[in-house]
């Protein structure tokens, strides 16, 4: 009987010294985004299919981001304020992960470390922790989360075909486990 009293002691210990504090820092950065956001958006945002341009007489470019995909890069001037947070992050998964690879908050902190990496533009890493989490947790409550921010690295690093493999996977368990609010994104 003293094991789960441990494990919930654990837990306690991880959600209160770290994981508590990374949501909460990822907040604040979401937060600073959005706000800068908005300061910037004077004019509606307008979207258009990437191939418009070929219908006007240029030139399809394959190079080309969709405009849509623009949007989930964060440049430099927003991302220089919460540089620090994110970071922070990633350091406090990093222990959770390490000190505490039993607790319930494993999940939780390898997205967090996904979304880190993926507003620091760090596609790789953010791939790679989207990747563990999937693995680890194939039927978890954050897999579609990860699968749907794996999709847009991929996509943003115009790996079009590993894209829609990520994203065919997201739409499939988002369906599943009935989130409706991923699969809206993913259709998005």
């Amino acid at each position: 009987s003293l094991i789960p009293g441990c494990k919930s002691y654990d837990n306690f210990t991880t959600y209160f010294n770290t994981y508590y504090n990374a949501k909460r820092l990822i907040g604040e950065a979401e937060d600073e985004f959005e706000f800068t956001d908005r300061q910037r958006r004077l004019t509606p945002r307008v979207l258009t299919p990437i191939d418009s341009g070929v219908q006007f007489g240029g030139k399809p470019s394959s190079n080309e981001l969709a405009p849509f995909m623009k949007d989930y890069i964060i440049d430099k001037a927003r991302l220089q304020p919460v540089q620090i947070k994110l970071d922070s992050i990633l350091i406090k998964g990093s222990k959770i992960i390490k000190r505490h690879p039993q607790s319930n908050y494993i999940e939780g902190s390898l997205y967090l470390m996904a979304k880190s990496y993926f507003y620091k533009n760090d596609w790789m890493n953010a791939q790679i922790k989207c990747s563990e989490l999937v693995d680890l947790f194939p039927l978890g409550d954050l897999s579609p989360d990860a699968l749907l921010l794996m999709a847009q690295s991929y996509i943003i690093e115009r790996k079009y075909t590993l894209g829609k493999q990520a994203l065919s996977r997201c739409v499939d368990l988002a369906w599943y486990k009935e989130r409706y609010d991923i699969l809206s994104q993913a259709f998005k």
